[in-house]
């Protein structure tokens, strides 16, 4: 039985693919999750929803430039009982301090909603001198 997969992205010099999550509904779509850096527009979180017809869908998240890179992105998401989805992204700010943005869908990841900028009690200290490197949320 196969469990997980990845759909994958076409990578060229200007993007590049990293660190991705999926989720599979019970209608057998999957929604997948993945750090998109391009070097014109900066690093978003490109979500992908495939249906088992064919269709896709696709929308992009903004997390910033190159700075900060290895703290930044890392995306997870979850089901909840109500059937919505939460997106998390890790995001640092201009003192090397990580926090977590959480997005929600309502729709099985057409869009999402920002409904928290501080999941997180603290901010994470991320700075290269004597900070954490966030690896995987």
């Amino acid at each position: 039985m196969i469990t997980d997969f990845l759909i994958p992205n076409i990578e060229d010099a200007s993007n590049q693919f990293f660190n991705f999550d999926q989720l599979t509904f019970d209608d057998g779509s999957i929604l997948t999750a993945v750090e998109h850096k391009n070097t014109i527009l900066g690093l978003k979180i490109k979500v992908s929803r495939h249906t088992r017809t064919g269709t896709l869908s696709t929308t992009s998240i903004n997390v910033g430039n190159f700075a900060g890179f290895s703290s930044r992105g890392k995306p997870a998401l979850c089901v909840l009982e109500d059937g919505s989805v939460l997106l998390l992204i890790s995001t640092v700010d201009a003192d090397d301090k990580m926090q977590v943005n959480v997005y929600r869908s309502t729709d099985k990841g057409e869009n999402f909603t920002l409904v928290s900028k501080q999941a997180l009690n603290e901010s994470v200290d991320v700075n290269t001198t004597n900070g954490y490197t966030v690896q995987q949320m």
